[in-house]
């Protein structure tokens, strides 16, 4: 695959496959390692906008000259990492609000 021109209608299969493939990876061992659904994590990672954030990635390991393998494994773990660090982003907001609704009211009474 060049990297420098558009990609070919043969090109673009193989990046699909690839992403494909590293999506199922990555929510496979997400559900097998932490207990998770694997069909609420495809149904996540299959969204359009992770769909191209994945396929650029690849690409963009491809154009540095790593392999297809060694640019599958930085992208899927990227996809992990990306996805961990909003999970405990979206529980330390819900765990924040819950201490604000616990809190009494100053000056209520008790």
């Amino acid at each position: 695959m060049k990297h420098n021109t558009p990609l070919t209608k043969d090109d673009a299969k193989e990046v699909g496959h690839a992403v494909g493939t590293i999506i199922e990876f990555a929510a496979r061992t997400l559900s097998t390692e932490f207990d998770l659904d694997l069909e609420d994590l495809l149904r996540t990672f299959t969204r359009p906008a992770c769909i191209e954030v994945m396929a650029t990635r690849y690409l963009l390991g491809l154009h540095q000259g790593m392999s297809n393998g060694e640019a599958a494994a930085e992208a899927g773990v990227m996809l992990i990492q990306t996805w961990a660090d909003s999970r405990l982003e979206a529980k330390a907001i819900v765990d924040a609000q819950r201490r604000s609704t616990d809190t009494p009211l100053a000056g209520g009474a008790a």
